[in-house]
């Protein structure tokens, strides 16, 4: 059993001031967020089924889907629900109601930045959220979701040929990043000044906590943080590239490189782009970042530019932990999200051929380590808010005992004991990338991807990008592909 923690009057008020919410608010809360289903069953649930729909690609399976999402979208996790249906009508081929569905995510991330009277990491700490549980505080989403989101958006923009749209995502993702740091910052501050003034010691805990989940064994040496995004930058470098503004081409690809050094298609890249611009001095640079001696070919006269987005699997599910403490001579738990696999997933590459190519991609956006990395991040505010979750519940039971109604309390309590397990799940685990040029014309291109194969015909224009997105869903790969105008 882990060591008592000591807790101090002040923690007490708080619990009392969550206690005036009451029992009512604690189950009314989940209902009024859509979340009451979440507290019985677990949100991983819900979302299995939406992704057995993409893997099935049957179309009455896809539409009984997007019929659950309609009523979730209008609740107050509207931008969770959201993404999943932007991203379901995606890979079913609606792109403009994709389109409007991320829309409509991102606009509600700016309303509610705009519009906020507290800040979150205020709301996070909420007496009134203190009644319940997590579920019980709309859904914001995760810092690499935001941004993704308007990467994914992106990618809409860019298979539609609409370049101009796709640049205006592609620098939301940007501020996204830098506006996410600050975020969790903030957060970590409210933290850590709560954790103090209600004098709680949460060593022993997260010691626990390292110990019973496999943080320690997760480590990647590339991810700084658990929102910056390289597909970001080598986008718009591709974008910038297509353009002929090679000067910023080469920051943007550098920035992927920083982010991701082992790619030789981002270092490639970079090369070729210091190259055309002869700066030997960033061809150094990029040679010592990756440790790869790229060439830095030049393109083929007469070619066009193909560039291979690889969006593999699905991103983990969270699972809840309990983890026991003693307070008040009474051994309460804190139940806790987690993700419980044993390490980062190691995914093949996709293979592409024909028209005289054969090339494989290379990873430059791991979701699965990202979403870990978030997780890891948020444990210490997460573990403050559920021990004063629940002391708060704790002197609940004591008031309903004393009124004769701690039945109904007990009842409330294990509805609504659960550790959050939101997250945005229709989201790929892993992104990879590679790309080659070739003569203008008509060619065909064969992916193979673990015995899974499908092919594409793409007609090549000279001095244009053309974007090939495939996707692995389940035993399937689906292909689809724009030029750049």
């Amino acid at each position: 059993m882990p060591s008592p923690m000591r807790i101090s009057a002040p923690s007490r008020r708080i619990a009392l001031r969550a206690i005036a919410a009451g029992a009512t608010l604690a189950l009314c809360s989940c209902a009024s967020t859509s979340n009451f289903a979440n507290a019985l069953t677990g949100y991983s649930n819900q979302a299995r089924d939406m992704r057995q729909a993409l893997v099935s690609g049957d179309p009455s399976h896809v539409q009984g889907e997007l019929a659950f999402l309609d009523s979730r979208c209008r609740s107050a996790d509207q931008i969770l629900y959201l993404s999943e249906r932007g991203r379901i009508r995606s890979l079913s081929g609606d792109r403009a109601g994709s389109i409007a569905d991320y829309q409509i995510a991102s606009d509600a991330f700016e309303n509610r930045r705009m519009k906020a009277v507290i800040s979150a990491s205020e709301t996070f700490f909420a007496a009134s959220s203190l009644a319940s549980n997590d579920l019980a505080i709309p859904y914001d989403g995760q810092g690499f979701e935001k941004v993704m989101l308007h990467n994914l958006q992106a990618l809409n923009y860019l298979l539609d040929g609409n370049q101009d749209f796709a640049r205006i995502e592609l620098n939301r993702a940007d501020v996204e990043q830098s506006y996410s740091l600050e975020a969790h910052a903030k957060l970590a501050q409210k933290a850590e000044s709560t954790r103090r003034q209600e004098n709680i010691d949460l060593s022993s805990s997260m010691e626990q906590l390292r110990s019973r989940t496999s943080l320690n064994s997760f480590g990647d040496a590339s991810l700084k943080n658990s929102f910056q995004n390289a597909l970001t930058f080598y986008l718009r470098g591709t974008l910038f590239e297509d353009e002929g503004s090679l000067d910023k081409a080469l920051i943007e690809y550098k920035k992927a490189l920083d982010i991701f050094p082992a790619n030789e298609t981002v270092a490639e890249s970079a090369m070729r782009v210091a190259k055309r611009v002869g700066n030997r001095r960033e061809q150094s640079n990029i040679r010592n970042i990756s440790g790869f001696d790229a060439p830095g070919y030049e393109a083929p006269e007469g070619s066009g530019h193909v560039v291979i987005i690889f969006e593999q699997g699905f991103i983990s599910s969270r699972s809840t932990l309990r983890i026991p403490f003693l307070w008040d001579d009474t051994i309460l738990q804190v139940a806790l999200p987690y993700y419980n696999v044993g390490g980062y997933p190691n995914s093949a590459a996709l293979e592409v051929t024909g028209a005289g190519i054969n090339e494989r991609t290379q990873g430059i956006c791991n979701l699965d380590a990202m979403a870990i990395q978030s997780l890891k991040e948020d444990y210490p505010s997460i573990l403050l808010r559920q021990v004063l979750r629940l002391i708060a519940k704790h002197e609940m039971q004591k008031e309903a005992d004393k009124q004769g109604f701690g039945i109904l309390m007990q009842i409330t309590n294990i509805v609504t004991d659960r550790a959050d397990d939101r997250n945005w799940l229709t989201l790929p685990a892993t992104v990879q990338v590679s790309d080659f040029f070739l003569p203008a014309g008509q060619h065909m291109l064969n992916c193979r991807y673990m015995g899974l194969s499908d092919s594409i015909s793409i007609d090549i224009r000279e001095n244009r990008t053309h974007y090939v997105l495939v996707t692995q869903l389940g035993q399937r790969l689906l292909i689809q592909s724009g030029d750049s105008l």
